[in-house]
């Protein structure tokens, strides 16, 4: 599943009411702090590490992680302080993707694939999860601002794709661009839903929906 929407859109509380849904799911914590994923996900039973595999659920029962391994800096790191630190969370991240691929079986939740493939180049170990993952009961859901800037897989190997306002014509054209027939439909939406709505496509079968969105009255 693929996810895009800007920032205060709403695909954070969709994308972590959809990963509850499975049992085995890690959630890619690339911030130190995050309280609009992290303590709603730590309400519902998951368990925020720094350090993971994905056959411990085996020992500890912790089949729903937030795996977020930390960038170690200091008050006033210096550039190479922090590229150490980014090589070292990117490291981090590798191994446990590759862990993921090799296990099976899981769900991976990652919040902003940009910076996951592009700050810490993870692109190729995702692409080897988009292309084969699926034959290993693997899934993926991400979710981008910038969809001009991740690759063409994200899109591509998506069954699903959820699109809210995209207001930069770039973006929606990038968004929209590889979801077939419907492609034109997704575009002239995007530029006008309101805040919080989305379209949601299953591309295998060229289905389209558009959201609706029930706002409580007031007491």
């Amino acid at each position: 599943m693929a996810i895009v929407g800007m920032t205060g859109s709403g695909k954070t509380v969709l994308a972590t009411s959809i990963i509850t849904s499975r049992d085995f799911v890690v959630v890619l914590g690339t911030k130190s702090r995050d309280s609009s994923l992290y303590a709603p996900l730590e309400a519902k039973g998951f368990v925020r590490v720094e350090s993971w595999d994905p056959w411990e659920w085996r020992e500890t029962g912790h089949r729903r992680v937030i795996f977020a391994p930390p960038l170690e800096l200091t008050d006033e790191p210096g550039p190479k302080e922090v590229d150490r630190a980014i090589a070292d969370q990117a490291a981090a991240f590798r191994t446990a993707l590759i862990q993921i691929f090799k296990a099976g079986g899981w769900c991976v939740y990652a919040d902003e694939i940009a910076y996951l493939t592009n700050d810490l180049g993870l692109a190729s170990v995702f692409n080897l999860l988009w292309l084969q993952g699926r034959s290993l009961g693997i899934s993926i859901v991400s979710a981008t601002q910038r969809p001009r800037s991740v690759p063409l897989n994200t899109f591509q190997m998506a069954e699903w794709f959820i699109v809210y306002r995209v207001s930069d014509r770039e973006d929606r054209r990038r968004a929209s661009e590889l979801v077939g027939p419907l492609a034109p439909v997704v575009f002239e939406t995007a530029a006008r839903l309101p805040r919080h709505e989305f379209v949601i496509v299953h591309k295998s079968d060229d289905q389209i929906l558009r959201s609706r969105v029930q706002l409580a009255e007031a007491a």
